[in-house]
């Protein structure tokens, strides 16, 4: 059973000064070395900086800590060792440093830690964030009382924050007990977002394999580079077996510019049935107009004349030059289209609706991404406008467009490197 004494907080006892038995002055405290624990972490040296060397000291001969330290022993008896990379520090590894904390799924900042005589021994308690903490280190803590008494302290006890490496970088909360594992996928996937690669990399390979492959799926492309770049091989590996076929193929397609050894790190993780299965998925995927329609278009009425749809044209800012105008009714209804050439050639005063062509060709919005394909091969245009049901015009698709979509170029890469994997694996066996 933990008998906690007196607390205090790390802001307070900062720079103040530590005595000997004898009254004598040492020098200023600057950080203190802990040792992580499942329910707290134990303080077990004092650091003090004396010629400009970082020293730390055993705590075992601090006998008081109050607004300042003192020690139960002379100077001279008091070993010391120069502070190194493996020594966990409270200032440099906790204070100010980002943590996860996955009941409110945010991103927080250390801005204290709790500390605590504890069953003879120091103890860190847990950390501190938010307003009134900030206000502690800057020594307001007791005129924002006065002016807000109801101003509540906001503390994650140290069970719920895990050091996640000995890089002073990163903590991050309530991890140990994996219960970031209970939180949707997709808010993980937004938390991810907020977070720098290398958090990322930290809150993603606490994950189950389970929660890992979800939130891989949720998480944009961006985010989606960024962890698979560089997790381990058997992290992946593990995530890869919980993924669809489909949802493999989503990936990889995402992933198509990643180094070629990287992919043939992936494509060794996947069983041939399966990469078979994704190949079959990508060449043809279940997509329709609607899909890889743009909405933003130019029209113009049948009523209007030539010499209007010109000072129009000239006017409009284009992404790239058109081809084309589609003409529409006074429903809204695709018309007809009027080609650019024509339109250069034809009389000012002329009405739109006598010059246009009325056979246009038209995608429906439901129509299959091969219908699609099929009919861009036989028409040899470079776009083609998309009709609802009521003929009315809702979007543009160019051979671009669909040249994106279904290029086998990002694919074919992928499965060139696997081919040539699977054909090393097959020759060695």
């Amino acid at each position: 059973m933990l008998f906690i004494a007196k607390v205090t907080y790390f802001s307070q006892i900062y720079k103040k000064p530590v005595y000997d038995d004898r009254g004598y002055k040492i020098g200023l405290l600057r950080d203190l070395v802990f040792r992580d624990g499942t329910e707290l972490g134990e303080i077990t040296h004092f650091v003090l900086e004396i010629n400009r060397k970082k020293l730390k000291f055993p705590w075992k001969f601090v006998a008081s800590v109050s607004h300042d330290i003192h020690l139960n022993t002379v100077k001279e008896k008091t070993p010391c060792w120069e502070t190194d990379e493996t020594d966990m520090l409270v200032n440099e590894s906790l204070m100010d440093k980002q943590l996860v904390d996955t009941n409110g799924l945010k991103v927080v900042r250390v801005n204290d830690v709790l500390l605590s005589k504890t069953n003879g021994s120091f103890y860190v308690l847990g950390v501190s964030f938010g307003l009134r903490s900030l206000l502690r280190r800057l020594e307001l803590e007791k005129i924002a009382l006065w002016i807000n008494p109801k101003m509540k302290p906001q503390i994650v006890p140290w069970i719920f924050v895990q050091q996640l490496s000995l890089s002073p970088a990163h903590i991050s909360l309530n991890l140990a007990g994996g219960k970031i594992n209970e939180v949707h996928p997709s808010d993980i996937a937004d938390l991810l977002d907020e977070l720098s690669h290398s958090e990322r990399q930290i809150l993603f390979n606490v994950l189950n394999d389970e929660k890992a492959a979800e939130t891989l799926i949720e998480a944009g492309p961006k985010v989606q580079k960024s962890l698979i770049e560089h997790l381990q091989e058997r992290k992946f590996s593990s995530v890869l077996n919980k993924l669809s076929p489909a949802e493999m193929a989503d990936l990889l397609n995402t992933l198509s510019n990643l180094p070629k050894e990287k992919i043939v790190m992936l494509v060794k993780q996947m069983d041939r049935k399966i990469l078979k299965k994704i190949g079959k998925i990508i060449e043809s995927p279940e997509k329709c107009a609607s899909d890889l329609m743009r909405k933003e278009f130019f029209t113009i009425n049948e009523g209007e004349t030539a010499g209007r749809l010109k000072k129009l044209v000239k006017k409009a800012k284009w992404a790239e030059e058109p081809h084309r105008v589609y003409v529409v009714n006074s429903e809204n209804a695709l018309a007809g289209e009027i080609t650019i050439k024509q339109l250069l050639l034809a009389k000012s005063k002329s009405k739109i609706g006598e010059i246009m062509n009325r056979n246009v060709v038209s995608l429906g919005v439901k129509e299959p991404l091969k219908k699609v394909i099929q009919v861009f091969s036989n028409q040899h245009l470079a776009e083609l406008p998309v009709a609802d049901e009521k003929k009315t015009l809702v979007g543009i698709i160019s051979m671009n467009d669909v040249f994106e979509e279904v290029t086998p170029k990002k694919w074919n890469r992928i499965r060139m490197i696997a081919d040539r994997v699977n054909e090393k694996l097959t020759y060695k066996k």
